[in-house]
């Protein structure tokens, strides 16, 4: 087994390549509401480069404004994290 990389180098080596690390998730469709879900199938460390986050990264107030626009059903597309002491959508 190769040594194991650090999640920074393992983070900057699959966001170069433009991967994420498939052996380890599967898509599953969960139902007509929450539509897909990413599942781990393999052993995930804390810490451990995962995925690129590929979307916008939107402020408080954007997110608001297309709150109001979007229809409804389409609210679950928002994620809410922290990155660098702010808040993102």
């Amino acid at each position: 087994m190769p040594p194991r990389l650090s999640p920074l180098n393992d983070a900057c080596h699959h966001v170069g390549a433009k991967t994420d690390k498939t052996w380890k998730l599967e898509v599953k469709f969960i139902d007509a509401v929450k539509g897909r879900g990413l599942f781990a199938v393999g052993s995930i460390c804390k810490g451990d480069f995962v995925v690129e986050y590929r979307g916008d990264l939107i402020d408080d107030a954007e997110a608001e404004r297309r709150r109001k626009v979007y229809h409804p059903s389409m609210c679950c597309i928002f994620f809410l994290f922290k990155w660098i002491g702010k808040t993102w959508w």
